[in-house]
C-alpha cells in the first residue's frame, strides 16, 4: 500500500516520497522538517517484526525471546550469539563484558578481551589493565587484583613479587616469600635476596637488623 501511494503522489502531486518500514524506521534519525508529512498505514494480520537489541527472534515461538545469559543479540538477531572466551553477560544483553583479568575493547560483534600481563590487573568490562600498586604484586597473566605483600616486605609500582626488607633474609618469591628476622648480632644491610652477615668483633646488633653498633 506505501509502494502503491508513493507511485500515485509522486505521478499527480510531483512531490518526493520516501516509504519506511516500521521495524526500521525505529532506530533511524530521520532528517524531517517542518513542511514535511508522515503517514503512517497499518493493516491487520501477520507482518514481520524485527527483534530489538537483547532479543531474538525465536521461530518456535514467532516471538521475540530475551537473550539468556553469556549470549548476545543485536537488533534483529534471529538467534543469539554466544560471548566469546573471557567474557559474560547478562540476560537481555545486546553485548558481552570482559571478565577481571581482561582488558576490554570495541562491543558486540567487536568484543575483544585481551589478557593483562604480569604485574597488572583490571576488573570486569576495564578498557585497560593497570599497574599493582606499591606494596603489591601480580605473578601471573590474567589477574584481577593484585595481592598484598607480607609483612617485613615491600615492592615498587607493577612488581611481580615482593622484596624482604633490609633486616631480613629472604626464601623463594611470590605467594611463596617468607621474610626471615636476621638473628641477634648478624645483620643485613641489603633489600631482597642474600644472607644475614654476622657482626664484627666489638660490635652487636639486636634481631632484624640492617647493621651493627659498636659495642
Amino acid at each position: 500500500a506505501g509502494l502503491i501511494g508513493e507511485y500515485l503522489i509522486e505521478d499527480l502531486a510531483r512531490i518526493n516520497v520516501e516509504v519506511e518500514y516500521a521495524s526500521e524506521f525505529r532506530y533511524k534519525n530521520p532528517i524531517i522538517t517542518n513542511n514535511d508529512i508522515i503517514i503512517a498505514i497499518s493493516q491487520s494480520g501477520e507482518t514481520a517484526c524485527v527483534c530489538a537489541a537483547g532479543y531474538y527472534f525465536a521461530s518456535s515461538t514467532s516471538s521475540c525471546d530475551i537473550s539468556p545469559a553469556n549470549t548476545y543479540s543485536l537488533a534483529g538477531s534471529v538467534f543469539p550469539i554466544n560471548c566469546p572466551r573471557n567474557s559474560f553477560s547478562s540476560p537481555g544483553s545486546s553485548s558481552c563484558t570482559c571478565t577481571g583479568g581482561y582488558s576490554q575493547t570495541g562491543t558486540g560483534n567487536t568484543l575483544s578481551c585481551v589478557v593483562c600481563p604480569v604485574g597488572k590487573y583490571s576488573m570486569d568490562g576495564n578498557s585497560t589493565c593497570t599497574n599493582c600498586p606499591v606494596n603489591t604484586f601480580s605473578t601471573g597473566e590474567g589477574a584481577s587484583s593484585c595481592t598484598a605483600c607480607i609483612a617485613n616486605s615491600f615492592s615498587s609500582i607493577g612488581s611481580t613479587t615482593c622484596k624482604c626488607n633490609a633486616g631480613y633474609k629472604q626464601k623463594y618469591s611470590g605467594h611463596h616469600l617468607i621474610c626471615e628476622e636476621c638473628p641477634i648480632d648478624t645483620y643485613k644491610s641489603t633489600t631482597g635476596p642474600g644472607n644475614c652477615i654476622s657482626c664484627t668483633t666489638y660490635s652487636s646488633s639486636i634481631a632484624g637488623s640492617a647493621t651493627c653498633s659498636c659495642i
